[in-house]
């Protein structure tokens, strides 16, 4: 009886140890790109957005209108940093493998490219493609204003989409204040894949390490 429930706990271990969490940077050395600008995530897996100074957002849209918040979508809201501050971060849980797309709101800087995907496809609808309606001006929102679905700073979380759920919500900036340096382009992508592999790897050896367990419990 107790190495069936010591089997039973094990296993529900097994999902938590396979996710993988991506580490995105939002406007690194003042450039408003995301870096990378893609992941490529399965359910489960998280993507932490670290905010550099000074004043951005992780915002979700849709392919079609890139810099337009979707009604009911992610928002991080406004996250002002000061150089030499504290960390500010905000979370993503993935709940599908469709795409979800995202831009900052901060004034015209998805008009610059500053936008980012999760599980872009291949061919259509790339990233690529994504950026370029951007950049050609795909119905941008106002400066400062927050978009539909943000969480209340009191909740400290977005309201979530079919797509994710979201921690570290945080306050709307209602004038826009302290862009970040002007300066555009797109982050590489090419270090999302890397690090899939590096965290479902050490995923994997904890999971030999709970089928070693088990295999001792059973004996």
């Amino acid at each position: 009886m107790i190495s069936s429930m010591k089997l039973a706990i094990a296993l529900t271990a097994i999902p938590a140890a396979l996710a993988a969490s991506f580490d995105v940077q939002v406007a690194p050395g003042g450039q408003l790109v995301f870096t990378p600008n893609t992941v490529t995530a399965a359910v489960g897996d998280t993507v932490n957005f670290t905010f550099n100074p000074a004043n951005h957002t992780v915002t979700q849209s849709t392919f079609a209108t890139p810099c337009t918040p979707s009604d009911g979508g992610l928002d991080s809201g406004f996250k002002p940093v000061t150089a030499g501050g504290d960390p500010v971060t905000f979370q993503v849980t993935v709940a599908a493998t469709t795409p979800m797309w995202f831009f900052c709101k901060q004034s015209n800087h998805c008009a610059q490219g500053m936008v980012f995907a999760i599980n872009p496809p291949a061919t259509g609808n790339t990233f690529d493609a994504f950026q370029a309606n951007a950049e050609g001006g795909g119905s941008a929102s106002p400066s400062g204003a927050s978009a539909s679905g943000a969480a209340s700073a009191s909740s400290g979380a977005s309201a979530a989409s079919p797509s994710a759920q979201a921690s570290g919500g945080g306050s709307s900036n209602p004038t826009g204040s302290a862009p970040a340096p002007s300066g555009s382009g797109s982050g590489g992508s090419g270090g999302s894949g890397n690090a899939a592999v590096s965290a479902r790897g050490a995923g994997l050896i904890g999971v030999t390490g709970l089928v070693a367990a088990l295999v001792t419990l059973l004996l």
